[in-house]
């Protein structure tokens, strides 16, 4: 194993030689160009060297930080057709990191290792995702890391480890441009609500078994990639043979759910009817796309007066 003096001296010649920095800071996303309405994955990715995150890196500030660097990365804000999306999509359990993200402290995971100019870095990442709104192209200003270092060190009594010629840096990433593509009209179906990605919906319903004119409880769930929660439910007000009493949209939760408050009012009706639901799927291929609920039986007993009018309480939400 190497000494300390040694590996600072070596960390020292391969800096002095105009080898990479010790520190890298970058955004990515899987493609150059995104449909509106389509959510954007953005990854900002930080790379330290490994030798130089054990042993130069500081403290930046005076609070305990997992990693010590502060990144500048910008917004939406003056970047025409994005908006960010809330929420963060990192898998649950994956190792994470502290660090300080627009002044405060945010979490990033730990990715796999990056070997740069034969060097080990180690790489933590954090993704958002950001909606296209309107088409144009767009450049997302390259982010900044702010770190400390230090090559020699005097150990103290009460603080421990001292740094004696502790610097600044600043480390800029490239600029990520994107183009905002426009749905396309040709083969727009009639009832496209604005529905962007890839989407299943099923749809169940209690009771079953029910006189004519009794409220059921039919409840959609529509899953899948997408702006999940940026586009209208299916309207059942015209659903043959049932009245709509209201419905209750959770449009954030993980699964979207609709329930609707519904009775079967007509005469003969034996099933809720296939319900179709049409998105654009951005592909490849890049297409309109309808899916529809299986029908679901019921069994009707006539002799009830059907509804007169709404009640108050169960009203449209």
């Amino acid at each position: 194993m190497r000494s300390l003096p040694i590996l600072l001296f070596l960390v020292a010649a391969a800096t002095a030689r105009g080898s990479p920095p010790p520190v890298f800071v970058e955004l990515e996303s899987p493609r150059k160009s995104y449909f509106v309405g389509e959510p954007a994955p953005i990854t900002l990715r930080l790379g330290l060297d490994r030798g130089f995150l054990e042993t130069n890196l500081v403290p930046l500030f005076g609070r305990e930080l997992d990693v010590q660097v502060q990144i500048e990365a910008p917004g939406t804000e003056g970047l025409p057709g994005l908006e960010l999306l809330p929420g963060s999509p990192d898998p649950e359990g994956a190792p994470r990191r502290s660090l300080v993200l627009n002044a405060e402290v945010t979490w990033a995971r730990l990715a796999e290792d990056r070997v740069v100019a034969g060097r080990p870095f180690v790489v933590f990442e954090l993704t958002r995702h950001l909606l296209p709104t309107r088409s144009g192209e767009v450049t997302i200003p390259g982010p900044v890391v702010r770190y400390a270092h230090a090559t020699r060190f005097a150990e103290d009594f009460i603080t421990g480890r001292r740094p004696l010629d502790r610097r600044e840096e600043l480390e800029k990433g490239d600029p990520l441009r994107l183009r905002l593509l426009e749905l396309p009209r040709e083969g727009r179906p009639p009832g496209f609500a604005g529905a962007v990605g890839e989407f299943a919906i099923e749809a169940r319903a209690e009771p079953t078994v029910l006189e004519r004119g009794e409220i059921l409880r039919l409840t959609l769930e529509i899953e899948g990639k997408g702006n999940r929660a940026r586009f209208p439910p299916p309207r059942l007000h015209d659903l043959p043979g049932f009245h709509l009493y209201g419905m209750i949209d959770d449009e954030k939760a993980p699964v979207r759910t609709v329930v609707y408050e519904l009775a079967p009012v007509g005469e003969g009706v034996e099933a809720i009817p296939a319900i179709p639901f049409t998105f654009f799927d951005p592909g490849p291929p890049a297409a309109y796309r309808v899916v529809k609920t299986r029908p679901i039986p019921l069994a009707v007993r006539s002799g009830s007066a059907p509804p007169a009018a709404r009640p108050p309480e169960s009203e449209e939400r």
